[in-house]
């Protein structure tokens, strides 16, 4: 199934197994059009098994400012993918609530012409959707090229909010501690 969206606030939480994300923060976009096309195609293949988002710039923007925030591991390495390629990004729920590893696919390779990337590009589509069907896409995803990281769980996001916003700094005599960093640390927010 298919959603265009504006925001992540727009997608349905728990209606599928898997949540695909089509991010495309490269600048350029040069991969739009195609998906525009190909969008339709890929929902169908999917059928209710699986959502495939898609939306505006704004929204891989959104997804990009979510995954800065809520990543456990380093950033800068993701950044710097979903800023080169268009990729998906595949997790269990949808975003801020997914529970398990999180996978970014991208979906352009070296090759340099357009006609030779959407190739590319449908041969790892089909091959995504024959792998959800046939029950193997967690294999798919643990033995391909794509990158696994994890989102802080919601505990850890509440604490965050908690302590960006409470500044806890109790002292006596003007000697004191600073619980916020004392909170960060412990954490690693």
């Amino acid at each position: 199934m298919g959603f265009y969206v504006s925001t992540l606030r727009n997608i349905p939480s728990g209606k599928f197994n898997h949540y695909i994300y089509v991010v495309d923060c490269s600048g350029d976009s040069i991969h739009t059009s195609w998906i525009n096309e190909n969008f339709n195609r890929v929902s169908q293949g999917l059928g209710n098994r699986a959502g495939i988002i898609h939306g505006p710039s704004d929204l891989s923007l959104e997804v990009l400012n979510f995954l800065n925030n809520q990543l456990e591991d380093d950033f800068f390495e993701i950044e710097h993918l979903l800023h080169s390629a268009t990729c998906l990004i595949i997790t269990d729920n949808v975003l801020a609530q997914s529970q398990n590893d999180v996978f970014i696919i991208p979906l352009t390779s070296d090759r340099s012409e357009d006609d030779q990337i959407h190739e590319y590009m449908n041969h790892i589509i089909d091959t995504i959707i024959e792998a959800i069907s046939s029950g193997k896409f967690r294999k798919y995803l643990n033995t391909n090229a794509a990158v696994k990281f994890k989102i802080r769980g919601k505990g850890k996001i509440l604490i965050n909010s908690i302590n960006s916003i409470l500044e806890l700094k109790p002292n006596i005599a003007g000697i004191g501690i600073n619980i916020n960093v004392l909170i960060e640390k412990i954490f690693k927010l």
